[in-house]
């Protein structure tokens, strides 16, 4: 029985003056610059693979077994995370101490005695230029001369949408805690049905996220996968 991770019940979308709901960027906010600095995914997006990392650790540590083996997390992948501090911890104050991991390494302007490097390409800058003009050109001059570089965590090829990230992180937490198909299929539809994005069952006229009890155990099975290559020495996250 999980104690640490329980369901989270999703926000609500708000509705237009057309009687439609709005896509809340709560779920798919695309913003990658926050205060000053830029990471390398949306913040959002870092939150679900604590989440779930989260989840593993508990998972482990109460030899909870995931498709019968037994949940056992990477620390020599997580090792700059201190995945020891996450179970006591909340995302918000994790993120102040590990942030740096997941930043870009920020434009700067050059003292003049500073030596030249060959990791970095220098252009020169006149002030009294119109600054479109000048993106312009610097993305011009910048072609063929950026590197490709290695990002320390980076998300798989073919990333999950966070709202069906956030459907099937509940339905883990109630399949794991004992709930049946049918009580995580009456839920999810229930507290999800007012929000935009989620797939609906185009043969009802509700808007359901599962229309049949196989649907859920689709979504748990997706969803223990994701336990598994998260854990791994890989640290593989949608």
């Amino acid at each position: 029985m999980l104690t640490i991770n329980k369901k989270i019940v999703p926000r609500k979308s708000q509705k237009t003056s057309n009687n439609r709901f709005e896509h809340s960027n709560h779920y798919e906010s695309p913003i990658r610059f926050i205060s000053g600095e830029t990471i390398t995914g949306t913040i959002q997006k870092y939150r679900w693979w604590w989440r779930y990392l989260k989840l593993c650790l508990e998972l482990e540590d109460k030899n909870i077994k995931i498709k019968g083996k037994r949940i056992k997390v990477s620390r020599r992948f997580y090792k700059k995370w201190n995945v020891d501090q996450i179970l006591s911890s909340s995302f918000d104050d994790w993120w102040k101490d590990h942030r740096h991991l997941f930043i870009e390494e920020p434009v700067q302007r050059l003292n003049s005695s500073e030596k030249i490097d060959s990791d970095y390409l220098y252009l020169k800058i006149p002030r009294d230029r119109r600054q479109l003009d000048l993106l312009r050109e610097v993305k011009d001059q910048m072609k063929d001369q950026l590197v490709d570089r290695t990002i320390k965590f980076p998300f798989s090829s073919s990333p999950v949408p966070l709202i069906r990230l956030h459907i099937q992180y509940n339905c883990l937490v109630m399949s794991i805690n004992g709930q049946s198909r049918l009580e995580i299929m009456d839920w999810v539809n229930d507290k999800y049905q007012d929000i935009e994005g989620v797939i609906q069952n185009k043969e009802m006229s509700e808007r359901l996220v599962f229309g049949y009890e196989q649907s859920v155990s689709r979504v748990v099975s997706k969803g223990r996968d994701t336990l598994i290559s998260c854990s791994s020495k890989e640290g593989i996250f949608p």
